[in-house]
């Protein structure tokens, strides 16, 4: 898996490459959480996720959650 940053208009996109479960999914949580309270919002790119766990669908509701707190 890898996860690559680009910023478009002030708003950082995170395209991530590869499979998102039970052993990337603390990698993903780690940046998006560092993340989310310095941007208005995060597109998260998953165009090219080939395999999507439980585990990495609890990293884009963590995601979402932490958004919402953070405004």
């Amino acid at each position: 898996m890898a996860i690559t940053e680009d910023i478009d208009r002030d708003i950082p996109i995170l395209s991530i490459d590869g499979r998102l479960d039970g052993s990337t999914s603390d990698e993903v949580t780690a940046v998006v959480l560092k993340r989310v309270p310095d941007v208005p919002a995060l597109v998260l790119d998953l165009r090219d996720v080939t395999y999507v766990s439980s585990a990495g669908l609890r990293v884009m509701i963590m995601a979402a959650k932490a958004a919402r707190a953070s405004k």
